[in-house]
């Protein structure tokens, strides 16, 4: 007992002090918010702020806010629906409270301490004038004590009316309008006074999200807005329930062409300009509207330009297959955005796909599902993967009958090379049986950092669950570099009205998320897609990695991969509206993700690999594979005749045909599937079909009488025809006694049985040994 009383004893000590401090710090702030007060005036003659600008990596100015327009108006003139509108989504009790409505900042309290941040909720009318006027849009402790306390002032300094005319007449709506009479203009081009009920509804919640839930930017969800407003009004009896019914259905008609709003947006970057608003607004709470703000970007304008013009060519071209919306961003290894093309016409439609678009990934989720397979170890590098076909009840309770696109693809096994080069679904979800749909999402998750929920379902390792192309970046970047991943920005930083450094904003980058060894076994599967698979389109590019994935009636077509440092995602679809929103619809049979989407990335990632690549960084040995069934030497996934290869017995027709990319190791054509184009050499694989691909390119072949083998750091031995048939020379790392791989201290070459030489790429040495 006497514990007890103790406990509480210093528990109440502890709230005074804090109490104390507190009000000691309220106190303060008060006596200068009074001080302040007698600046009052030339505060609300002050209407211009500094400009706020946007900026490229190359200095081109993306966006900039000259001005605050506004239509002054007396309280009078505002009806008086229109003000309760304001007074119901955002100070349901200004008449009532001196300031402060403590009850609100009471709820707020308790949600900050739950989320364990500052709340935005709590703020009144008057507390927010005051931070417009003097204190600006910080969340920290220091400024809202700040906003309570000028708050108090000016109150006892100005009447309520006033107070409520200012604040109309200052507050940001979006769209670069500020005040109630410039909002009724440029979203509905009306005078406020001509406004109805349900408008001024809608308007008056946009001040909560002005840059986000604007009728400009998401009707749906203005909408949305408007009826929690209206649902406020008539339960504050400021609206009768027959007034309720009539503005809850009204279908508002948003001016078309909203002008002279003081913001210039450099065409071709509306996109990605929307995009870093809405970062800051998120990380920093700041609203560039409120002026004063250089904020410093990694976009290249140059590369911007060429990514939107080769994403519009694209799909102009392929029309008349029934592509009409593309996507595509390019990231560097510190994952700062170089380019970011958000759709093919902003004016038609703002939505950004890349950051906010929920697509299917298809095959290009493949990567993620044998990522985590290779860790877990129920596959390696020479597994055999059953092709058997596969009756399943899936999770609505309808059999699922999943297949390949060819049926030619009819083989009991595939190697992994080959089921991942081309794209065969059966094997797929074979392995995704093996180790578990939890498994790959957990990994999906924690290691390739997706946010969006992922259903733990055998249609995953098909790509079922929707991500955003920017997910599919950062997933992709764990791949480039060697099990570290790092996550997409478009800041560098963000400078205050004085030159001051806002915020500066470093790489993020995550370490060691995932096994080195398997990123470098995905690096050659990934190059085997480009070099003999369904990523055919993608070769022009030198020492590209990657994988197509094309979804169910090929409604989303996608190409995602990396070369030498920088990382490009691209999606093609067809985008229709319906009953006011867009909705996918099926492209023509011939839209692939290596028929389209490759196209775009080949054409982009030359531009920035040329610029951006990182060619003296050192590449990942290849590793030796050997068919179990015929005992042979495969070439490795990627290499090129000059890479260093594993020695072949070219004399053997099989052995020449895989050096060749014709077949597997066991003699199968690789390039199986539907014919597709010739200048794309591709075919599809979606929910139910594979890709395959039918190569039209030559492959570079190898002289009959010579093969190489790996060397450290990329270079090789010449192995000719006099080595004995049944033995291979390979480098090893002497620790691991696996093949060496560029950071290996101390190796030797050592000549093995055909068979008995080591299989994998060594795991003990890495960048610092």
């Amino acid at each position: 007992m006497r514990r007890l009383k103790l406990g509480i004893l210093t528990g109440l000590m502890i709230v005074l002090v804090a109490a104390s401090v507190v009000g000691g710090f309220f106190l303060v702030s008060l006596n200068e918010a009074k001080r302040d007060m007698a600046d009052l005036q030339s505060r609300i003659d002050s209407v211009n702020k500094p400009t706020s600008t946007i900026l490229s990596a190359d200095g081109e100015v993306l966006f900039r806010v000259t001005t605050e327009n506004r239509i002054l108006l007396k309280l009078r003139q505002i009806p008086k629906y229109v003000q309760n509108a304001v007074l119901a989504a955002e100070d349901k009790r200004f008449y009532q409270h001196s300031g402060v409505d403590f009850w609100s900042l009471a709820r707020a309290g308790v949600l900050a301490a739950r989320d364990r941040r500052l709340s935005q909720g709590g703020s009144t009318i008057t507390m927010q004038l005051v931070k417009l006027l003097f204190n600006g849009s910080r969340k920290t402790f220091r400024r809202k004590m700040n906003d309570i306390a000028y708050a108090t002032a000016m109150e006892e300094n100005l009447p309520k009316d006033q107070i409520l005319e200012l604040y109309l007449n200052k507050v940001f709506f979006g769209e670069g309008a500020f005040g109630i009479g410039e909002a009724a203009k440029v979203y509905l081009n009306k005078s406020v006074d001509e406004l109805t009920i349900g408008e001024a509804a809608m308007l008056a919640r946009c001040i909560r999200l002005p840059s986000k839930e604007n009728p400009i930017r998401d009707l749906n969800k203005a909408l949305e807005n408007r009826d929690i407003v209206l649902g406020i009004m008539k339960d504050e009896k400021m609206i009768t329930q027959a007034q309720y019914e009539k503005a809850i259905v009204e279908k508002p008609r948003i001016n078309p062409k909203p002008s002279g709003t003081g913001v210039y947006v450099k065409p071709g970057a509306e996109y990605f300009v929307d995009h870093v608003k809405e970062f800051v607004e998120k990380d920093l709470q700041l609203h560039l509207s409120e002026g004063g703000y250089t904020i410093e970007t990694s976009l290249d304008f140059k590369l911007q330009r060429a990514a939107e013009e080769a994403v519009r060519e694209v799909v102009e071209e392929n029309r008349g297959n029934k592509v009409n919306q593309g996507a595509f961003m390019v990231m560097d290894s510190d994952g700062r955005i170089l380019a970011e093309v958000g759709g093919t016409n902003y004016r038609k439609h703002q939505f950004n796909i890349i950051t906010h678009g929920t697509l299917q990934p298809g095959s290009g989720f493949k990567a993620i599902l044998y990522a985590t397979a290779l860790k877990d170890g129920a596959i390696t590098m020479d597994s055999m993967l059953s092709n058997a076909p596969i009756t399943k009840v899936d999770e609505t309770g309808k059999v699922w009958h999943p297949g390949n696109s060819s049926r030619s693809e009819n083989r009991p096994e595939y190697s992994l090379r080959t089921a991942f080069a081309s794209s065969i679904n059966l094997c797929a979800i074979h392995t995704i049986e093996k180790i578990g749909p939890d498994a790959v999402v957990e990994t999906a998750h924690d290691a390739f950092g997706f946010r969006s929920r992922l259903d733990p379902y055998e249609t995953l390792a098909l790509g079922a669950s929707a991500v955003a192309p920017i997910e599919m970046a950062e997933a992709y970047s764990v791949f480039m570099l060697r099990g570290d991943r790092v996550r997409p920005q478009p800041v560098v930083r963000v400078l205050g009205e004085d030159g001051s450094i806002v915020k500066q904003y470093d790489p993020q980058r995550f370490v060691g998320v995932f096994d080195a060894g398997v990123c470098d076994e995905m690096d050659q599967l990934l190059r085997a897609v480009v070099e003999e698979g369904t990523g055919q389109a993608a070769r022009p590019v030198p020492d590209a990695r990657g994988k197509t994935g094309t979804t169910n009636d090929a409604k989303d077509a996608w190409f995602t991969g990396y070369t030498d440092g920088v990382l490009g995602v691209g999606w093609v679809g067809n985008e229709q509206k319906y009953h006011g929103q867009w909705v996918p619809r099926p492209m023509a049979d011939a839209v692939y993700g290596g028929t389209v989407t490759a196209r775009i990335w080949a054409k982009i990632m030359a531009i920035a690999q040329a610029k951006y690549g990182k060619t003296s960084a050192p590449q990942p040995a290849q590793a030796v594979h050997v068919d179990p069934k015929s005992a042979k030497p495969t070439v490795p996934v990627g290499a090129k005749p000059d890479d260093g290869l594993a020695a072949i017995d070219s004399s053997d027709a099989a052995g020449k045909a895989a050096a060749e990319g014709t077949t597997d190791a066991a003699g199968a054509p690789i390039n199986e599937g539907p014919p597709t184009s010739a200048s794309a050499g591709q075919a599809a694989d979606t929910i139910g079909s594979t890709e395959g691909a039918k190569a039209d390119a030559p492959k570079p072949k190898r002289s009959d009488s010579e093969a190489t083998v790996p060397r450290r750091g990329g270079s090789s031995r010449s192995a000719t025809r006099d080595e004995p048939a049944n033995t291979v020379t390979v480098e090893v790392c002497t620790k691991s006694g696996q093949v060496a791989n560029p950071y290996c201290p101390e190796t030797v070459t050592r000549t093995f049985q055909r068979g008995k030489e080591p299989k994998h790429v060594c795991r003990i040495h890495g960048p610092g040994d």
